[in-house]
This record gives C-alpha cells, sequence and structure tokens, in this order.
C-alpha cells in the first residue's frame, strides 16, 4: 500500500470513529431519526467526511456502511 493510500485509510476510520461516537453521543441524549441525527450533526459544525453537510440519507448510508459496521463493532 502506498504511503498516500494509508494516510487515505487511516483518515477515513479516524473520521468514522469520530462520526460514530458523535452519533452515538445524539442518540444517548434522545435524538434517533436520521433526519434528526443529520440536522445536530449539521448544527454542531461535524460535517461529512467530504467535508458537506449531512442529509438523512447519508446518515442512514454511512450507518449501513461495511466499514462503519467494522468499526462500530471494535469500539464495543
Amino acid at each position: 500500500m502506498t504511503e498516500s493510500r494509508r494516510l487515505t485509510v487511516e483518515s477515513a476510520e479516524a473520521f468514522t470513529e469520530q462520526a460514530l461516537l458523535e452519533i452515538r453521543t445524539l442518540r444517548m441524549s434522545g435524538v434517533e431519526r436520521a433526519e434528526d441525527l443529520a440536522t445536530a450533526l449539521n448544527r454542531s459544525g461535524f460535517t461529512t467526511f467530504g467535508g458537506q453537510q449531512w442529509d438523512a440519507g447519508q446518515v442512514l448510508d454511512f450507518l449501513a456502511s461495511p466499514d462503519t459496521r467494522r468499526i462500530e463493532h471494535n469500539l464495543d
């Protein structure tokens, strides 16, 4: 694996871990619906990996991603 590819993978994994922690915190405070999670993430300034605002579809896609599920399992 090239150095730049390794850094990209590590950055994506670090982002995923942080996003999962943000979403867990929101869920613990009672925020459950994807639309509400997206709104809360946007209000807090936590953008997508690409630096965009969240929408409900992105939240659902993120949570359903095999990589997200793998990392979430490792956090438990």
